[in-house]
């Protein structure tokens, strides 16, 4: 069971992610291996397999890092060493939601979700993290 994160692949069941928001809002996501090229604007979240893929919890990915970025692919579009960071606590995918309706959207979508999700990296986690 454990052989498909030693490879980075995205489960098949697991490829496809909605997640729901503080508002309750719904958002799709496509889950990426972290060393694949995205790019464009959207909102992306560093994920990791959970510690027990058998356990209940409300999505199969746990979420370390969430951001909105007018171009994902952009290196510079997110805070120094947040990768590093992430691929240390376990990072193997991003999932990403495509949304090009301007910077003012894409950053209420990323609060909503860092409200609903608490992922480690974000606010003051990032720096208890480093």
């Amino acid at each position: 069971m454990r052989e498909h994160f030693n490879k980075y692949a995205t489960p098949p069941a697991h490829a496809v992610v909605t997640l729901h928001g503080e508002s309750r809002q719904i958002y799709g996501f496509t889950a990426f291996p972290l060393a694949a090229p995205v790019g464009g604007a959207g909102i992306c979240i560093f994920v990791r397999p959970p510690e027990d893929p058998s356990a209940f919890a409300p999505s199969y990915w746990t979420p370390l890092y969430v951001c909105g970025s007018h171009n994902m692919g952009d290196s510079g579009a997110m805070p120094r060493g947040i990768l590093e960071q992430a691929r240390r606590m376990g990072a193997t995918h991003v999932l990403v939601h495509f949304c090009d309706r301007g910077d003012d959207a894409r950053h209420a979508i990323a609060k909503d979700l860092v409200a609903a999700l608490r992922p480690p990296l974000n606010a003051e986690g990032r720096r208890a993290a480093a």
